[in-house]
């Protein structure tokens, strides 16, 4: 059975939907949502998102909606701010720990206590290219096996996402 790795892999170089790859990462991490977005001429642009299968419905299309795409003016969800700065960001479920109040509120719906954004490199030139997300009922921190899984998880994505249009260097 192919890894999430390789099914991510498999479906940005084909062009394939991200939803089952992002359904396994999911599955595999005890996550409650995962998503994965692409910089696209100043606004992050959802390629794929997965949730759990108790999440309603109205839940999930709900941040479909909101996060389909961003602005990265929007500073108050983690995603934006991953790729603001350059760097994985962690919210939490109050906002005054982080400042993230988009990406809090969606925590309180997703029924989780932090999420992690990381941000998508282009291997050559390092530039931002994208953004992606996981959500969890755990305390995440740089130890916890999560952390690491979406790191890699970016890593591994960044050489395969195809390139936007922009990006930010």
């Amino acid at each position: 059975m192919p890894t999430v790795t390789e099914l991510l892999t498999e479906a940005l170089r084909t062009g394939q939907s991200l939803d089952e790859p992002l359904q396994r990462f999911v599955l595999e991490t005890k996550s409650r949502a995962a998503g994965l977005w692409r910089l696209r001429e100043g606004h992050l642009e959802m390629i794929g998102f997965a949730s759990v299968a108790d999440m309603p419905r109205e839940i999930h299309h709900g941040f479909i909606e909101v996060t389909g795409r961003v602005s990265l003016a929007q500073n108050q969800f983690g995603i934006v701010r991953a790729v603001n700065t350059n760097a994985p960001t962690l919210a939490q479920l109050d906002p005054r720990e982080t400042g993230l109040t988009g990406s809090a509120s969606w925590l309180v719906k997703f029924a989780c206590a932090t999420s992690l954004a990381v941000p998508l490199r282009d291997p050559t030139t390092h530039a931002i290219i994208g953004a992606i997300a996981v959500s969890t009922e755990d305390i995440l921190h740089e130890q916890h096996p999560v952390w690491t899984t979406i790191v890699n998880l970016a890593a591994t994505a960044s050489q395969v996402l195809p390139l936007p249009q922009a990006t930010i260097a």
